[in-house]
C-alpha cells in the first residue's frame, strides 16, 4: 500500500509498515555491507520516494533483494547435500532419516511456503529492472 502515489501515510503509519516490510521480506539479517563487498552497484536514484520509504532504494535487484537471496544460495547447497545424500540413503538408518526428512523439507514444506512469501518481491523488483532498463543500447 505505501507504494501507491496517490496514498498519504501518516509517519506514525510509516514506521510500523517498514517494521513489517522488513519481516514479510525476510530482511532479518542485514546483509547491505556482505552486497557492497561482492558487487558492484552503480549509484543510482530510487524509482520514487515512496519506493526509497519502503526501503527499495536502488532500481537493482541485486541490491534490494537482501536476505532472500542468501536464503536461495542456502536452498541451492540443500539441493546438493540432497543429491549426495542420495547415494548413500540406504547406509544406515541416519543418513535414511537425514535425507527423508531434508527431501520433505525441500519440496513440500519449508522453502516452497519461503517462495511464495517472496515472490511478491521478486515480481516487483524484476518488474523494476524493466521499467528502468536502458533499451537504446
Amino acid at each position: 500500500m505505501p507504494l501507491l502515489q496517490k496514498l498519504k501515510f501518516p509517519g506514525n503509519a510509516m514506521m510500523l509498515t517498514q517494521f513489517l516490510i522488513k519481516i514479510a521480506t525476510f530482511d532479518l539479517i542485514p546483509t547491505e555491507h556482505i552486497d557492497q563487498e561482492m558487487y558492484y552497484f552503480p549509484d543510482s536514484d530510487p524509482y520514487t520516494s515512496n519506493f526509497e520509504q519502503v526501503g527499495i532504494e536502488s532500481t537493482l535487484f541485486l541490491a534490494n533483494i537482501g536476505f532472500a537471496m542468501y536464503l536461495i544460495l542456502a536452498h541451492a547447497f540443500f539441493i546438493v547435500l540432497h543429491a549426495c545424500l542420495y547415494r548413500f540413503r540406504y547406509v544406515n538408518s541416519c543418513t535414511k532419516k537425514l535425507y527423508t526428512k531434508l527431501s520433505s523439507y525441500m519440496y513440500w514444506n519449508g522453502l516452497l511456503r519461503f517462495y511464495m512469501e517472496v515472490y511478491f518481491d521478486f515480481a516487483i523488483m524484476s518488474i523494476l529492472n524493466l521499467e528502468m532498463a536502458d533499451w537504446e543500447t
